[in-house]
């Protein structure tokens, strides 16, 4: 099972990151069926009870407010693939999952699942705590653009350490879905994510080159350059 952690897409960027992706994590996105999105997050709150019951982590998990097409996004920490698949703690899921899929089938649309590495649960829930919105971006990289793409989602919290704004966390793809790479943001409300609005220019464009950027105009250019796609969604 160690073994899937050779095929990421690159590990230039990743070979020096230590820390930062030292954990497995299972992204599920869901859509719910027509009318059944009050079911749907009934039904998830009643199965993290029982996955916490069965000695698993309670998921981080968000609504969409605005963007992309999924309803929720769900993040289970698995730690490894070694861990994930120890066979007691496979068995206790197991019994958690029973009922929960047999309702599942009937009330969910359509889900996707991406297994990526990112950095430990401890600074996940750390950065969640008190956060009413989450942006959330999702990353395809041009063939050979891999590494670059992370380095720059990197430089790209250095700019915004500069500017006293809070960073992203990092998170690349294993196997599953298409993503390569996953951002998430933290944030207390939507004027508190639209701040940057509000940044004197100079400041601003002082802070991006010392991040590594061409300047503050130059930091989405670059970004798009390395892109085949590229998805945002603001959640709650």
């Amino acid at each position: 099972m160690l073994a899937f952690g050779l095929f990421w897409p690159g590990a230039g960027a990743l070979a020096q990151a230590g820390p930062d992706f030292d954990t497995l994590y299972r992204v599920e996105l869901v859509r719910a069926a027509p009318g059944a999105y009050a079911d749907v997050m009934a039904l998830y709150e009643t199965h993290f009870d029982a996955l916490e019951a069965a000695g698993e982590a309670r998921p981080l998990w968000m609504r969409h407010s605005q963007g992309d097409q999924w309803d929720f996004l769900v993040l289970h920490t698995m730690g490894s693939w070694t861990d994930w698949y120890e066979p007691e703690r496979v068995a206790a899921r197991r019994v958690a999952e029973q009922t929960f899929r047999l309702r599942h089938h009937e009330i969910v649309s359509w889900t996707e699942d991406t297994f990526m590495w990112g950095p430990s649960e401890d600074v996940l829930f750390q950065r969640a705590e008190g956060a009413g919105l989450f942006h959330v971006e999702m990353f395809e990289a041009l063939a050979g653009r891999f590494d670059e793409l992370v380095e720059q989602r990197q430089m790209e919290n250095a700019y915004y350490a500069g500017m006293d704004h809070p960073g992203n966390l990092v998170f690349v793809r294993d196997s599953g879905g298409a993503w390569d790479v996953m951002t998430l943001g933290f944030y207390r409300d939507l004027p508190h994510f639209a701040e940057s609005a509000t940044w004197p220019f100079d400041r601003d464009d002082a802070a991006a080159r010392a991040a590594g950027f061409d300047g503050v105009m130059a930091i989405a250019p670059y970004l798009r350059s390395l892109l085949l796609t590229h998805r945002d969604t603001l959640a709650r």
